[in-house]
């Protein structure tokens, strides 16, 4: 995997996180403020026995609202602490691979060289010899 893709994945894991901490803010605002402004009405409008039951029905509402949103908070601290564990892990393996890639390319020069050299060291040598066919 390249390095822009590596980034990109990354990049909407942490977009999806922040989604979700939207969501959570927003389910928070209905149940601390929609919510209780809506079970206020209904205590200045209904009164009786059934009124409080039923305010305290959005209580209990209320509250488990709350208990989803920490719910869904932890879920984007969650998709967070993956996505960078996984976005480390993926770079070190990239800076792995590029490491040994050019690790690859300095020994394949140095094996070039070796055999030029060894090459010309030859053709050196040749050049000294005589070939015995000629005439004194």
């Amino acid at each position: 995997m390249d390095r822009a893709t590596i980034e990109f994945n990354f990049s909407r894991a942490i977009d999806q996180a922040s989604k979700l901490e939207d969501a959570v803010e927003r389910i928070k605002n209905v149940a601390n403020s929609n919510l209780k402004d809506a079970m206020q009405y209904v205590s200045v409008a209904w009164k009786g026995e059934n009124s409080q039951k039923y305010i305290s029905k959005g209580d209990i509402l209320s509250g488990k609202m709350f208990g989803i949103a920490g719910g869904v908070n932890t879920v984007a601290s969650t998709v967070r602490a993956v996505a960078k564990n996984i976005y480390d892990a993926e770079m070190e393996a990239l800076r792995i691979e590029e490491e040994r890639a050019y690790q690859a390319r300095l020994a394949e020069e140095a094996a070039k060289k070796k055999a030029e050299e060894e090459a010309a060291a030859k053709a050196s040598s040749n050049n000294g010899k005589h070939s015995g066919g000629g005439r004194y």
